[in-house]
């Protein structure tokens, strides 16, 4: 509120200024905000593992090139081994637990 804008508002029993009262609608109310958002979240996390889950079978697949001599070479992204892959995959565990911990430990400060 800016210096002068209260002095022509009465005041309620409470000393509080009724017009100044905020009031946020059934369908606004923070905690349906605040559900709705940590809804995305979830969504957000879910989506990115099926994500990584999917692209890494579409980088190691085999598929044909031909060449302008027309040789076929048959090539792939990325050569990764299963053990190179688990550890791709468990990168979003990785940093899904370190936020958790950290955000956590912030919260209870």
């Amino acid at each position: 509120c800016r210096a002068g804008e209260l002095e022509n508002h009465p005041m309620d029993i409470t000393g509080k200024h009724p017009s100044l009262n905020i009031k946020w609608k059934f369908w606004k109310k923070r905690r349906y905000l605040l559900t709705f958002l940590a809804f995305l979240g979830c969504l957000n996390m879910f989506i990115s593992r099926v994500n990584l889950s999917v692209a890494i079978v579409a980088m190691n697949s085999l598929y044909n090139v031909t060449l302008s001599n027309g040789t076929i070479v048959e090539t792939q992204d990325f050569n990764w081994d299963s053990k190179m892959r688990g550890l791709i995959l468990s990168s979003f565990f990785y940093g899904y637990i370190s936020t958790q911990l950290l955000g956590g430990w912030l919260g209870s400060r």
